[in-house]
């Protein structure tokens, strides 16, 4: 069912579904009211960003906050998370201010576990250090916290061995033993069931299938082609689940496998010699594998490998498999001193493995592209018996670059923020200022082919405009940064430790002379930009009484980008008249709380004949030199590009 749309002040009762992510979950709606309003039946799906953590998954729940469209600030290029929640029936989400765990409280752990025994038992993160976070994602081996097929196979793999075992007590007495047929059934069982108690997550439900179709498979005498039981399990996952294909975990979950089956088995017969050798070369190729096989959707998501991912798997794997998986089971469900020193051995172990784990964290490779090249990096499944082709096309996919062309500024939708970039046609590239860190500035920027800003300037120090810099200059090239005063200690850092210089400036600013007479908004860096023949204002976050000094030194410009997002206490008569623009851009967040831009400033603006393009409307939007003027055109999540109308916005 399609789930509700729900707008403003609401109140919702319904059942937490699958294991959520962070302080993100779905909830099957049961009932809903607005403020002040009756109760209401409903049905279908809704996405709750909750207040906190911890509300476990098939709790019901009793949530109060408020309403919204599912929307997403989307950067072109980037994956649209509003599109993957569409497309799994949810059309509203709700921010929540206070959520309660209906009826009687879940009954308490057996005993306190690390918490990384509690994620693997139970999918349970909230106990898991940062630190232990950040250490498995720099080593690629995050995967081993989410419920996913390796969970499911242990269980399903120890399920197997008991079943064997009484099968042999069972033969003692019963010379007939028990038919070969009933012992595929408990790893089915128990496989369904520890899926059931996290809450059924794609790679869980990828798994069972799987699980199910060997069994069955096995039981009739017929070995199962790994390819047609990973599509079969596709199969079924979509069939419960239509909208998983959209998102990371089907992606990821499927890539992983069908790398396995395709690269792996490609290059099975490469591991040769004594036992230990070939064990470990074995341990390799299976992670190096399953890494290729996940580079399609991981360089579409998240931008970043690990590059020890094959030998910090082949380390954490059989650890967790031999050690820490069954000592986390036992701990969570054996009573008596036996659970007890399972939790002992396994916080022991745990600890271990984040030592070592901790000795291969480097800085991750980042195989940025856009939609067109992650379907490209899906060849690579096809040419697991071809390394040599795959390796070149691998390199010509992710090193790809746009050649220099027009002078061009993009005014990207970061929501409530700022940020511009410049390219001046000759190859130099500034960027100014770059959004909140979520708004995934450096990630868009990979993705559009910029690896290299000569120029990173820092207009202000507030997080709406300076929050995605240090990111910016960790990740990519940077020839200086600049910044009027002192610099945000996050971006001061990441300049140290990429080695890039940070000045005070810079040298061509309009405005500030000296950042320490003014407020921190007045003291915004104020730039004039050229791009062609023409001049773009970018006043930061500017009010009236520096608009009143920069008012007498910028002179005329064709286009302004509006002070403070088009605030009511910018963007004033004497600025506007000194700049005489034909064209005001207003870079604000959809339905931001503050109302920008202000009515006030709309009123101005259109009393002057300027023509008003705004980021919360349009989307990202671009302007470039052409031959008759500044032509443009627009880029929102949904829709697509279009060219604004008309094409020449300023002409001479």
């Amino acid at each position: 069912a399609e789930g509700p749309r729900l707008r403003g002040p609401v109140a919702v009762v319904g059942v937490v579904a699958g294991a959520p992510t962070g302080r993100v979950a779905v909830v099957d709606i049961a009932r809903w009211r607005p403020r002040g309003g009756a109760w209401r039946a409903g049905r279908g799906a809704i996405q709750v960003r909750l207040p906190e953590r911890g509300v476990p998954t098939g709790a019901h729940v009793v949530l109060a906050g408020i309403g919204r469209p599912v929307e997403a600030n989307v950067l072109p290029g980037a994956p649209d998370p509003a599109r993957a929640a569409r497309l799994q029936r949810i059309r509203t989400v709700v921010h929540a201010t206070t959520a309660r765990v209906l009826g009687p409280a879940p009954a308490p752990p057996l005993r306190p576990m690390h918490g990384l025994l509690r994620a693997l038992a139970t999918g349970d993160r909230r106990d898991v250090e940062p630190a232990w976070l950040d250490t498995l994602r720099g080593t690629g081996t995050a995967h081993l916290l989410a419920i996913s097929g390796f969970h499911v196979g242990t269980v399903a793999a120890a399920a197997w061995f008991v079943a064997r075992a009484l099968a042999g007590v069972v033969a003692v007495w019963r010379p007939a033993g028990l038919p070969e047929a009933l012992l595929r059934l408990p790893p089915v069982v128990a496989a369904v069931g520890f899926a059931a108690a996290v809450g059924w997550p794609v790679s869980a439900q990828r798994a069972v299938a799987l699980v199910a179709l060997v069994a069955l498979r096995s039981a009739v005498g017929r070995p199962l082609p790994p390819v047609a039981g990973l599509g079969l399990a596709a199969a079924a996952v979509i069939v419960l689940d239509p909208g998983a294909v959209a998102g990371p975990s089907f992606q990821l979950s499927f890539g992983a496998v069908l790398g396995l089956v395709t690269w792996g088995a490609a290059w099975s017969p490469l591991a040769r010699g004594p036992w230990p050798v070939r064990r470990a070369i074995e341990g390799v190729l299976v992670s190096t594998a399953a890494t290729v096989g996940t580079l399609a959707p991981a360089a579409w998501w998240f931008q970043a490998v690990a590059p020890w991912s094959p030998v910090a798997n082949l380390v954490a794997m059989p650890w967790t498999a031999m050690v820490l998986a069954p000592c986390a089971f036992a701990a969570a469900l054996v009573p008596g001193p036996l659970g007890d020193g399972a939790a002992v051995v396994g916080a022991w172990a745990a600890d271990l493995l984040i030592a070592v784990l901790d000795r291969l964290v480097v800085a991750p490779w980042r195989p940025a592209v856009g939609a067109g090249g992650a379907l490209a990096l899906c060849a690579l499944y096809g040419l697991s018996r071809h390394p040599g082709l795959a390796a070149a096309w691998t390199l010509c996919v992710l090193g790809l670059r746009p050649v220099a062309g027009v002078p061009r500024v993009v005014i990207p939708d970061v929501g409530q923020g700022g940020a511009v970039l410049v390219e001046h046609g000759d190859g130099r590239v500034d960027l100014i200022d770059a959004g909140r860190g979520w708004a995934g500035v450096d990630a868009w920027l990979r993705r559009r082919g910029v690896w290299h800003l000569d120029r990173v300037i820092v207009s202000h120090p507030d997080d709406d405009h300076a929050g995605g810099v240090a990111a910016i200059v960790g990740s990519l090239t940077v020839g200086a940064v600049y910044v009027a005063g002192d610099p945000p200690e996050e971006v001061a850092l990441a300049a140290a430790a990429a080695g890039v210089p940070v000045h005070d400036g810079p040298a061509d600013r309009l405005h500030p002379a000296d950042a320490r007479l003014w407020s921190d908004n007045d003291a915004s860096v104020v730039l004039s930009v050229s791009f062609g023949p023409w001049r773009l204002l970018l006043p930061g976050d500017i009010e009236a009484d520096a608009e009143a000094v920069v008012a007498a030194r910028a002179g005329p410009h064709d286009v302004v980008l509006l002070p403070h997002h088009g605030s009511a206490t910018s963007s004033t008569d004497a600025l506007l008249d000194a700049v005489r623009p034909s064209l005001a851009i207003a870079q604000a967040g959809r339905g931001n709380w503050y109302g920008h831009p202000h009515r006030s400033v709309q009123r101005r603006v259109a009393a002057r004949g300027i023509r008003l393009l705004r980021t919360d409307v349009l989307g990202t939007i671009t302007l470039r030199a052409g031959p008759t003027g500044i032509e443009g055109e627009t880029w929102r999540a949904g829709t697509g590009t279009h060219p604004l109308r008309p094409h020449a916005l300023v002409g001479p």
